[in-house]
C-alpha cells in the first residue's frame, strides 16, 4: 500500500499552485502547518499563515483539522485549496 499521494494545492493569496506529496497517516491539521511553514521559507516571509483551512477544489469540501488523510477522499491527483 502507498503511505503517500500526490496532491495539487493552489493558494489564491499568492495566485500559486503547488505539488505535495503528503503522508496519508497524518492528519489534516499537521499537513496545513508544514504547508504554510513552506509557503513561508519560499516566499521569504512574504506569506504569514493565518489559520488557513483546505478544500477540495472541486467540490468545496472543507477538511476537519483533526482527521487524517487516509479518512477522506483525497486521493493522487486531488486538487486542494489553500485559504
Amino acid at each position: 500500500m502507498n503511505n503517500k499521494v500526490l496532491v495539487k494545492i493552489y493558494v489564491p493569496k499568492l495566485e500559486l499552485e503547488y505539488e505535495m506529496h503528503i503522508y496519508v497517516g497524518k492528519k489534516i491539521g499537521d499537513i496545513i502547518l508544514l504547508f504554510s511553514k513552506m509557503i513561508s521559507d519560499s516566499s521569504k516571509g512574504y506569506y504569514e499563515y493565518s489559520n488557513e483551512l483546505l478544500y477540495n477544489k472541486i467540490t468545496g469540501e472543507k477538511y476537519d483539522i483533526n482527521t487524517t488523510i487516509k479518512k477522506t477522499d483525497i486521493r493522487n491527483g486531488t486538487e486542494l485549496t489553500f485559504i
